[in-house]
Formats: C-alpha cells, structure tokens, sequence
C-alpha cells in the first residue's frame, strides 16, 4: 500500500486562493440578483465594482480591455 505525501504549502495556498475566488463570484453574483429582485434593476458594472471594493479593468488608463469600448 502506498501513502498519500501531504500536500506542499504552495499547493494548499493555490487551493485556499481557489476557494476565495469561487466565493467572491458567487457573493457577487447574488448581490447582483438580489439588487435586481429588489430594486428593478438592470446591469451595471460600476455600481458592481462599487459595491465590491473593487476597481474596474476600464478604470485603467494602463490597461484597457478591448470591451471597454473607446477611451473617454
């Protein structure tokens, strides 16, 4: 019978990081669902990252995603 090694440090840190991640969307997303129920409201991507804490990626003059559409 061969024994399991336990896992190295990095890799429970990559699994940890995973975890964090998965759990944000899924915060997000229900904040999201949640605002639309109760408030009527469509999409916005500001008040997302708003409410998030979070910076938007168009919010970059450094890095710009194509989806951004034109700069301002």
């Amino acid at each position: 019978m061969t024994s399991l090694r336990p896992p190295s440090e990095d890799a429970l840190a990559d699994e940890g990081m995973l975890v964090v991640a998965a759990a944000l969307r899924l915060a997000l997303k229900n904040r999201l669902i949640l605002r639309a129920v109760a408030e009527r409201a469509d999409f916005d991507e500001g008040w997302l990252f708003e409410s998030s804490g979070a910076r938007s990626p168009c919010s970059s003059p450094r890095r710009r995603p194509r989806t951004c559409g034109s700069p301002e």
